[in-house]
């Protein structure tokens, strides 16, 4: 993805005819087999207020 400097706009690159690249990349990938794993992903629930400090 870039941008024009003269206009501003964002150019998206051309869709991708099949997935093949992106597969053979993470086949390829050296990732640990606990890689986000369920102790990783298991996050308490919070009780905040996200937007608690904004002032406009």
């Amino acid at each position: 993805m870039t941008n024009s400097r003269i206009t501003l706009d964002v150019i998206l690159p051309h869709r991708p005819t099949n997935w093949d690249g992106v597969l053979a990349a993470l086949r390829e990938a050296d990732v640990p087999a606990d890689f986000l794993d369920h102790t990783e992903r298991d996050q308490a629930a919070q009780d905040r207020d996200p937007f608690g400090e904004w002032h406009e």
